[in-house]
């Protein structure tokens, strides 16, 4: 039943995130709500299948991406995997634990973006990336953290109600 869901549902965040996020920008920073859709379902007490979700999640925005299409479903798995460490570790603090993975999954996935285009040979000073694009992504990702988590725990609600009955 997740996997029917993760298709739709990470299609819609990748329109939402291309057609309407893309124009939310502070200096050079934009939100990535595919990660916080990620963070906040692996979160969620009964996602089993959250690896599943950054696998799809992670070809769609990799396709859609000018960054080569591997760097996304590698550093959405590494942050669903922060997310299962964090959800059996720190269970009682869901909100907590969505704050601290938001601004992990933003320098994890900013960085190594930051790394493979300076291996590209795109020359890039790090403290004007820092700047003007990590710092104001991060900013970005954890405004739309709490509409994204209370979305997602309102739709797994649903769901695991539904199958439990």
């Amino acid at each position: 039943m997740e996997i029917i869901l993760a298709i739709p549902i990470l299609i819609v965040a990748f329109i939402l995130q291309t057609t309407i996020v893309a124009r939310i920008t502070l200096l050079n920073g934009f939100a990535d709500l595919t990660m916080l859709v990620l963070i906040a379902w692996s979160l969620q007490e009964g996602s089993q299948n959250a690896w599943m979700w950054a696998i799809i999640g992670g070809l769609v925005i990799g396709f859609g991406s000018a960054v080569p299409w591997f760097i996304f479903p590698i550093c959405y798995l590494a942050i669903v995997w922060m997310a299962h460490f964090f959800r059996s570790r720190i269970w009682q603090s869901p909100i907590l634990a969505m704050m601290l993975l938001t601004v992990a999954g933003t320098f994890i996935l900013l960085g190594i973006e930051y790394f493979i285009l300076r291996i590209s040979g795109i020359n890039l000073v790090f403290n004007e990336i820092l700047t003007r694009t990590i710092l104001p992504g991060m900013l970005l990702n954890l405004l739309f953290a709490f509409p994204v988590y209370f979305g997602m725990r309102e739709l797994s609600r649903a769901i695991f109600s539904n199958i439990e009955t």
